[in-house]
């Protein structure tokens, strides 16, 4: 068969016309056959039909594309074994693979794909099958297979993908350097691939990169940073190098080193929008407080937790303070159990703390919501829900029921536990608890 398709070959063919129509004297089409017919030797005439007759018959296409791949797991490892083409029987075997692991026989997948791992590989066989690998660890939380497949994980696979793969690719590979204990490489993974991670809000995508960046070891990062040349990650990577490298400094002391890495990387996603903790780190250097009010539910269901935070939160104010020429900070304490936070705050106004740090609850806050300024600064232990607006000067620190699952998810990986019972309320809010811990 001549390449290209039918259609491609339907501009070759010419139609059969008469020259002038208007000359009534010449031979109609039908008029030449039969006098070439009439002329033609008989065994000639036959080898002329038989070719016509060939040329009319519908071509044969290649055997692969006459015959559709198998639709069974036993079809697709015997078509497999039958191909002499090393691609063709890599593709059967990689459809098999994915057939299995959807009938959640993951150790019948990995002894296939152990198969290929020998077998040298075009590259989008290559991707599948790296691909395929990783949704194979994680199902079954093999931290040896992730340690071992961890060096081979580029991380622009992703972005080679089809689209509607890409975020698959990068959450699996991002879970299966976490279960490798190689957060680093996660977090190269996580900068490169922003068309993949698009979906998700830039800010938090952002709080993410710096947590991997922050538990990865110095000499990790430095050996990334010898590795990889573009602008995006060789900002993070100096970023977390210069913080590591002032590890205990004073808040001033990381707050400059923040605004200088600022300066020399003006155009940097993480200049234009920080991770959550340096944007505290520079707001509480900028504006040190002298005067704060501390209130948290000190008694009640939630008097434990509330204590906890008071220790830490005195203990780290003689810390930043007391050691660093502040000692002339005074923080006053207040049960919010005992009365509610908006008569609190309304109270507070007259005094003019410098800075209230707290509330715990989401209720407290909820009568916040109507105000667009507050006049005095609240530094927030937990959020408002999503759809509230926000007034100005509301800080909000305290971690997201979705951070939180996020959080344990991934540091459940870093230890190495793959088995975990999540128990969540009824409602959005356990669901939301549920969908970011197994995403994680």
């Amino acid at each position: 068969m001549p390449e290209g398709s039918i259609t491609d070959r339907i501009g070759e063919i010419r139609p059969i016309m008469p020259a002038n129509r208007g000359n009534n004297n010449r031979e109609t089409p039908r008029a030449l056959m039969m006098n070439a017919t009439m002329k033609c030797p008989a065994p000639l005439l036959l080898l002329v039909l038989s070719l016509i007759i060939a040329g009319c018959a519908s071509p044969r296409a290649p055997e692969e594309e006459q015959q559709a791949a198998p639709q069974t797991l036993q079809g697709l490892l015997q078509a497999a074994s039958d191909s002499d083409d090393r691609s063709r029987s890599q593709r059967y075997r990689l459809q098999a693979v994915e057939m299995l692991q959807q009938q959640e026989d993951y150790q019948g997948a990995r002894q296939l794909l152990q198969t290929l791992s020998t077998e040298p590989m075009d590259p989008p066989e290559r991707d599948q099958y790296l691909l395929l690998s990783m949704e194979s660890i994680v199902a079954t939380g093999d931290r040896r297979w992730a340690r071992s497949l961890s060096p081979e994980l580029d991380r622009a696979l992703p972005r080679r993908l089809p689209e509607a793969l890409q975020e698959r690719a990068l959450q699996m590979q991002l879970k299966t350097q976490l279960m490798a204990n190689q957060p680093v490489r996660a977090a190269l993974a996580l900068i490169h691939n922003d068309r993949a991670a698009e979906n998700r809000e830039q800010g938090q995508r952002h709080d993410r990169i710096w947590r991997l960046l922050r538990s990865s070891p110095e000499a990790d990062l430095e050996k990334a940073s010898r590795e990889y040349s573009d602008s995006d990650t060789q900002g993070w990577l100096e970023l977390a190098l210069v913080l590591s490298a002032g590890h205990g400094a004073s808040m001033e002391s990381q707050s400059a080193t923040v605004r200088r890495w600022q300066e020399n990387w003006p155009n940097h996603p993480a200049a234009i929008t920080p991770p959550r903790e340096l944007q505290l780190i520079a707001r509480l250097s900028r504006d040190r407080p002298r005067r704060i009010a501390l209130a948290l539910p000190l008694s009640g269901p939630l008097g434990s937790a509330g204590q906890a935070i008071r220790e830490g939160f005195m203990a780290a104010v003689y810390d930043e303070f007391g050691q660093n020429g502040g000692d002339n900070t005074s923080v006053d304490i207040y049960d919010t159990h005992a009365r509610p936070f908006d008569e609190i705050y309304a109270a507070l106004l007259t005094d003019s703390p410098d800075l209230v740090v707290g509330p715990l609850g989401k209720e407290d806050l909820s009568g916040l919501k109507d105000q667009s300024r507050l006049p005095i600064p609240i530094l927030a232990m937990g959020y408002l829900e999503a759809d509230q607006p926000v007034p100005e000067n509301l800080y909000q620190f305290g971690l997201s029921g979705e951070d939180e699952a996020r959080q344990v998810a991934e540091r459940l990986a870093l230890d190495g536990h793959r088995n975990a019972v999540l128990i969540a309320p009824e409602g959005d809010w356990g669901q939301r608890m549920e969908s970011h811990f197994q995403q994680h």
